[in-house]
């Protein structure tokens, strides 16, 4: 079974049959709460060409999955992309080409075990990366991932993590950092990427291992801590 989505809609709530979900690149979804929402016990698989918004989270999955957005897709919301409890089933992967935005909160949040975040060249994720658990973020050259002023570019908790990154890395808050891992992992910051802080460049608060061949600057601070 899958289902395709055209034309202009409201919220959708996703049931079993609707797997996998493909938005065409003509279609409209403007929800209140979420725009597509997925909750039950499924293993989603979403492609995105169009756009998709809502005031809360604009698609939010119960149980991982992989969103796919498309170099013609958007996807805003409070919070953009909310993908939670995945640890029964696989943690969660976001591509995007598109564009990702948070309006209130994150562009991306995993809340729950890891995740994997694919920010490719055309891609831009604004309003930052958030991952509990672990997880993997790699950043193509082209590909921007931007904090807020009360936002880290991308918040890395309760697990090791990798970024890899040949893109942009910006977190601008005065007292926000670009990369914040909470207990270390590894970071490859290759001769096109650059991070750079209002804060530090980097901080993290358990081993870390650092390769960095780019920019790594803070503003007010180190460019890595």
């Amino acid at each position: 079974m899958s289902r395709t989505i055209t034309g202009n809609n409201g919220r959708i709530a996703l049931a079993g049959g609707d797997n996998p979900v493909t938005v065409v690149a003509t279609a409209v979804v403007n929800g209140n709460v979420y725009g597509i929402g997925g909750y039950t016990d499924y293993s989603w698989s979403i492609t995105n060409a169009g756009l998709v918004q809502s005031n809360g989270d604009g698609i939010s999955l119960g149980t991982g999955g992989l969103i796919s957005n498309q170099a013609s897709g958007s996807i805003v919301g409070s919070t953009g992309v909310y993908i939670y409890h995945s640890y029964n089933f696989d943690r969660g992967t976001v591509i995007n080409a598109g564009g990702i935005t948070g309006t209130g909160v994150w562009g991306v949040q995993f809340h729950a075990e890891g995740g994997v975040v694919s920010n490719l060249s055309t891609g831009t994720i604004s309003n930052g990366v958030y991952i509990s658990g672990g997880g993997l973020v790699s950043n193509a050259v082209g590909g921007i991932i931007t904090g807020s002023g009360n936002l880290e570019a991308v918040d890395l908790r309760s697990g090791a993590a990798t970024v890899t990154n040949a893109g942009a890395i910006l977190g601008p808050g005065a007292a926000f950092d670009g990369i914040k891992f909470e207990t270390g992992g590894s970071l490859a910051n290759q001769v096109t990427g650059t991070i750079s802080g209002g804060k530090r460049g980097i901080i993290s608060y358990g081993a870390m291992t650092v390769t960095n061949a780019g920019t790594i600057s803070g503003a007010a601070s180190y460019g890595a801590e």
